[in-house]
């Protein structure tokens, strides 16, 4: 029990494994630091834009200008295609809902349960997350709107500046994304395939050699199967490489 007892790790404390929580999750990768500076250059244009001109709503386009996905160029437009056409349905729906059930308290209530529970409900049951997501971001911020004691002109006015302030970050990023692409062409599949590839190259060197593994290497190789492959699947599918393969299969099977 002894012995048990002794090969027991000890538990760090909350403040070193948060230092090696951060370190981990801003460890760098290849593609890493391109990632971060489309990210910082479409928010600065953002902002710029919104300051300039004084958009309302303008922090949270700056905000939505860091989170749309950015495996590759293509996969950005597409996305931002989705996006557009979600937040233009959540501002039909709005307005919509405004004009039928704006003046029944009683009835602006049930309006709003109700909507919460359809974006819920897109979100578990629809196939487009993307779509759904953006559809119920749009209600979000503007729900409240409706209910303060301003002219309905306002109401109306700022609706659809959160949707155009939004939609504007949103084209603005996928620009970015597609003017980086086009000076740097890259594919992130393939660069992070060589790059477990090239680990695992190391690795064998280093057995075949009879000798241990440098920590560098090893360090690595488990942050690479800490991340798994989910990365990939998802570059996978949002990527050209899926539909060409399964062209290719189509006329195989035909021929």
């Amino acid at each position: 029990m002894a012995s048990v007892a002794q090969g027991i790790p000890a538990f760090a404390s909350p403040l070193n494994w948060f230092r090696e929580f951060l370190r981990e999750e801003l460890a760098p990768y290849p593609g890493r630091g391109a990632v971060v500076v489309r990210m910082v250059v479409a928010a600065t244009i953002v902002m710029i834009i919104n300051m300039t001109f004084r958009i309302p709503y303008g922090a949270y386009g700056a905000i939505y200008a860091l989170t749309i996905s950015r495996e590759n160029p293509q996969a950005t437009v597409n996305a931002v295609k989705t996006i557009v056409v979600a937040f233009a349905i959540s501002v039909l729906y709005v307005l919509v809902g405004a004009m039928l059930f704006l003046y029944d308290p009683t009835l602006r209530l049930f309006w709003i349960i109700g909507t919460f529970f359809v974006m819920f409900y897109a979100l578990r049951a629809m196939s487009n997350y993307t779509a759904a997501a953006r559809f119920g971001y749009l209600l979000i911020i503007t729900i409240p709107l409706w209910d303060q004691h301003v002219s309905a002109k306002f109401r109306v006015e700022n609706t659809l500046w959160a949707f155009g302030a939004i939609s504007l970050a949103s084209v603005i990023t996928a620009v970015v994304e597609v003017v980086f692409g086009r000076l740097k062409p890259q594919d992130d599949l393939i660069q992070s395939i060589a790059e477990r590839l090239a680990g695992v190259q190391e690795l064998l060197d280093c057995y075949s050699q009879d000798r241990p593994a440098d920590s560098g290497t090893s360090k690595r190789l488990t942050n690479l199967a800490m991340v798994g492959t989910s990365r990939l699947r998802s570059v996978l599918q949002r990527s050209g490489h899926c539909s060409k393969f399964r062209r290719h299969v189509h006329h195989i099977s035909k021929a």
